[in-house]
């Protein structure tokens, strides 16, 4: 009667120890993943400036290549810090401020004869 007791022991306490959970074990969902962040130094943006067509692209080293009419320049600078740009051509006799949001860049320019104007541009695809 010992041995049956102790071996009804053992076996209560076996199946207590290998028990299923109640409910499974919570695992959270897979996060969705952020769309790739594309490179903005190198990027390539054609808009209106001053009523002229424009193309600018913002080198990886802070240099501006901008043109227009024909015309190629590579004597501008340009700073982004979040979603604030700042560039300024030709030693500062034209300048920008304005943000960047998706693949629009719109904002003010002003150059040293005193004109200021609303600017856009879109990011395109360099030809």
């Amino acid at each position: 009667m010992t041995r049956l007791f102790a071996f009804a022991c053992l076996l209560i306490a076996f199946e207590a120890a290998h028990a299923v959970p109640a409910r499974p074990l919570y695992v959270p969902e897979e996060r969705p993943k952020l769309p790739p962040r594309f490179e903005f130094g190198g990027s390539y943006w054609f808009g209106k400036c001053y009523e002229t067509d424009f193309w600018v692209v913002f080198e990886k080293n802070g240099v501006l290549s901008y043109g227009y009419s024909g015309n190629t320049f590579k004597n501008g600078t340009w700073k982004l810090e979040g979603t604030n740009l700042y560039f300024e051509m030709n030693n500062r006799y034209l300048e920008f401020r304005g943000t960047m949001q998706g693949d629009l860049i719109q904002g003010e320019s002003w150059n040293v004869a005193g004109g200021r104007w609303d600017t856009r541009f879109a990011r395109m695809e360099k030809k």
